[in-house]
Order: C-alpha cells, then structure tokens, then sequence
C-alpha cells in the first residue's frame, strides 16, 4: 500500500465523546444517530479533512484534520448535527507517526498513532474534569487563550434549548426569515430564540477561534521554514 507523509509531519487529531452517553435509554438509536452525523459532517468537511471522522468505539469518535482553523468548523458540524446530544471534544497537536495510507478509503484511525492523538485524548480526559465543550494540547504558545475561548463558547451551547439549536444551526446559511419559513413560524419567534441563545455571540467566539488557530499555523509555518526560530510546539503529552 502506498503512503504520504513524513512521520516528523502535524496533524490536528480530534476525539470526541457523548457526555453522558451511559444514561441513554437507548443506546443502539445513539449509535445509529452518531454514524449518521459522522457520514453527513464528513462529507460536508471533506476537503478540511485528513480522513473522515470515524466512529471508533462506543460513542467515542475521531477526526484528523491538517490544518487547525478547519477544527472549529468540525466541532460546530458535529454539536449542531447532534443537538441536544452533547459532545465532549480533545484537540491535539503534533506528529502523526504512523504513516498516512495515501488512499483515502485506507485511513482507520483506530489504527493510526502518534503524539497528536495522544494529546487529543489527554485534552479529552482535561475537558471531561472540567465539564468543558472542549480542550486543546499541542498549542503553545497561544493555548491559555485557545482553551479560554473554547470553554467560553461551550458554555454559551451548553445551555440552548432543543428548538434553539435547530434554528442556530439552520440560521448558519440561511436568513432568519428563511428559518422561519422552513419551521413555520413567525420571523420573531427565530429572532428571540436566537437572541436568547446568544446565537450572534457564539458566532463572534467562533470567529475569533478561527483567527487564533490561524495566527497558531503561521507561526508554526514560520517555524518550520526559519531553523532559528523557537519552536511553538514542545512536546506535550
């Protein structure tokens, strides 16, 4: 089989869990709704992606992702496919020293390794302690800041409703009079549910994720291509 990648090579490893999954009444209709939203999120974020998130054990999932600012268009896919599901997400960075099969169809990530999976799995174990949305290893320098605004947005989802989060994530491409009419109600009744569910705050949080999670892969570009540059990501388990 060929393969791609140098194993000194970062990747984003992402692991996500279903909080509270052992209280469910049923668990085989959890399962069937976490591959549903794992084929439909996968094919939305195809490019974005390493491998397509996999369901790999139980409730647990996983996704790798070459670039870091695709990871907060990945776990806003997931939370608002899986709304009032709730997911608990671990983010790593580092190198993926297993190689990466070059056809697609071949990447399993149970069968894949290295330290960036290894951090997203303690950042799994850190959110978990925490109660958080989610955390991040592997990001030094910009990681106090990055897992700050994750738990902040977080917080800010963790309390919407099951109807919020139907018109929040219809309400990320279409109008809110579009929302309305999709769920045949009034303009208003979007706008206030919205409103109350800080829609617009979480949309900045996000935004501002993007951009930190941008200036992170700057520097480590610049890392990379300056030998005299510090290096951004000391190793982190």
């Amino acid at each position: 089989m060929s393969e791609i990648g140098k194993t000194t090579e970062s990747f984003l490893a992402v692991t996500a869990d279903v909080v509270g999954s052992r209280q469910s009444d049923d668990r085989p209709a959890l399962q069937a709704r976490l591959l549903e939203a794992t084929a439909a999120v996968s094919a939305a974020r195809r490019r974005d992606l390493a491998a397509d998130v996999q369901l790999t054990a139980g409730d647990e999932l996983q996704a790798l992702l070459p670039k870091p600012p695709a990871a907060v268009a990945l776990l806003q896919s997931l939370s608002d496919a899986l709304h009032p599901v709730q997911l608990r997400f671990g983010l790593g960075w580092g190198p993926l020293t297993t190689p990466l099969p070059a056809r697609r169809q071949a990447r399993r990530l149970p069968l894949l390794d290295g330290p960036c999976f290894h951090r997203a799995r303690a950042a799994l174990a850190a959110a978990a302690d925490r109660g958080a949305w989610a955390t991040a290893l592997g990001f030094d320098p910009i990681g106090a800041p990055l897992d700050a605004l994750l738990e902040l947005v977080g917080h800010l989802r963790q309390g919407w409703t099951e109807k919020q989060g139907l018109y929040a994530a219809a309400a990320r491409e279409r109008q809110q009079k579009e929302v309305a009419a999709a769920f045949e109600v009034s303009p208003s009744v979007v706008s206030e549910s919205l409103k109350a569910a800080n829609f617009e705050l979480v949309r900045r949080g996000e935004d501002g994720l993007v951009a930190l999670l941008t200036h992170f892969g700057n520097l480590t570009e610049s890392a990379t291509d300056s030998p005299e540059a510090p290096n951004p990501n000391p190793r982190r388990r």
